[in-house]
């Protein structure tokens, strides 16, 4: 979900929004890459698993057609509705997405209680709920990375000078932006509002307060869970 859209549907409800770029994504080529995409096309996995709307440009960068490699028989799930339309853009069919939620661990609950083989291209650093929930129910799981999230050199001037007390919130998109606030900047920061699950506990693993979860990493969830709080304040 680009942070644009984030803060414009915050924004235009009356926030002041500050957006700051806290990661960078770079392709990467995994040397199983070429075998995982020709078992694929082989039809040797039974589901297609895009853990991130990113995975889809890092194969675009990594001038791989992903939608062509994708047997009809094989289906395709997808953690949330960004990369489910990130997918559709690209030419590939969704046939799951979480019942509810958008985490890796949400999704896992989601699959039907037949497993199957499974592969998962992303990030090549992963959060771990997606794997252990599918593991769980007997699936086999192949992970190829295809991009690497890394903290960037340094953040604007706004941002550094309004840590902490500047802000009445910090709205925390992934996992990564957490790593990356603790390598950047000091602790504790402001009270984090997580898109999601796996969000929510990277912040309280890194010594972060957070105030609100949103039940999806949609616009539509982030103000929902902003309102919560507003509710609570009064």
């Amino acid at each position: 979900m680009p942070p644009s859209r984030l803060a414009e549907a915050v924004a235009v409800r009356g926030a002041q929004v500050t957006t700051a770029t806290f990661t960078r994504q770079t392709t990467v080529t995994d040397p199983r890459l070429g075998e995982r995409i020709d078992e694929l096309a082989a039809g040797r996995y039974d589901w297609l698993v895009l853990t991130s709307a990113r995975t889809l440009v890092a194969f675009r960068d990594l001038g791989v057609d992903l939608a062509a490699a994708v047997p009809e028989a094989t289906k395709v799930a997808a953690v949330g509705p960004a990369t489910a339309a990130a997918a559709r853009e690209a030419g590939l069919p969704v046939d799951l997405l979480p019942s509810s939620g958008s985490g890796g661990a949400d999704l896992a609950a989601s699959f039907p209680d037949e497993p199957g083989r499974v592969l998962v291209p992303g990030a090549a650093d992963p959060a771990a709920g997606l794997d252990a929930g599918l593991t769980a129910g007997g699936f086999q799981i192949d992970r190829v990375g295809v991009y690497r999230t890394e903290p960037v050199d340094g953040l604007d001037e706004e941002v550094r000078l309004g840590w902490p007390d500047g802000f009445d919130a910090f709205v925390v998109t992934a996992p990564s932006v957490i790593r990356a606030a603790t390598e950047l900047l000091d602790r504790p920061g402001p009270p984090v509002v997580a898109l999601g699950q796996t969000s929510a506990a990277a912040a309280r693993k890194a010594g972060f307060t957070v105030v609100a979860t949103a039940a999806e990493a949609t616009p539509a969830g982030l103000v929902s869970a902003l309102a919560t709080l507003r509710k609570e304040d009064r």
